[in-house]
């Protein structure tokens, strides 16, 4: 049973006793919001290296940085003690290097990256592109038929005739 949440509790019952303990609460709830950030921060880099779809993580993770980095924010510094003011730095300078690295793996769907993501079908640069064998990923990542309609005129095959189209 995880006790974690009720102690965490305790915590800032205790602390609301001492000066500056909202700006400290602060803090706590960003390295709170931090840790709870690191496991879904993870997923996402495994998701990107194996080229899956991010968005539904990237969404989530960015929320619990921005959560983390408001709190930090939040914080008026003048009212804590030196230890209470390196955590701040630490954490500060953690969730802003996860959201820098968010920055750069949560991109908008492209068509063409060579991941299926989005509304996306298809990828034409995936491999496999995600459509049937009988079809093929056209340029908007749509599956589409492998038959091709013919241009000009086309031989119906043995009777000497020609067919325009």
């Amino acid at each position: 049973e995880n006790h974690e949440p009720a102690l965490f509790d305790s915590v800032m019952t205790m602390m609301g006793k001492l000066p500056g303990w909202e700006e400290f609460a602060n803090v706590l709830y960003a390295g709170r919001a931090y840790r709870d950030a690191v496991g879904p921060f993870e997923q996402v880099l495994v998701a990107a290296q194996n080229k899956a779809d991010t968005t539904e993580l990237c969404t989530k993770t960015k929320g619990l940085v921005d959560a983390a980095l408001f709190a930090i924010e939040a914080c008026d510094e003048n009212l804590l003690n030196d230890d209470q003011k390196e955590v701040r730095f630490v954490i500060n300078g953690a969730l802003l290097e996860m959201l820098a690295g968010l920055d750069d793996i949560c991109k908008p769907p492209v068509c063409g990256d060579g991941i299926i993501n989005g509304d996306e079908k298809c990828d034409p640069k995936a491999k496999p592109t995600g459509c049937d064998e009988n079809k093929r990923c056209n340029s908007n990542c749509d599956c589409v038929s492998n038959k091709r309609k013919p241009v000009g005129p086309v031989d119906d095959g043995g009777d000497g005739l020609i067919i325009i189209s």
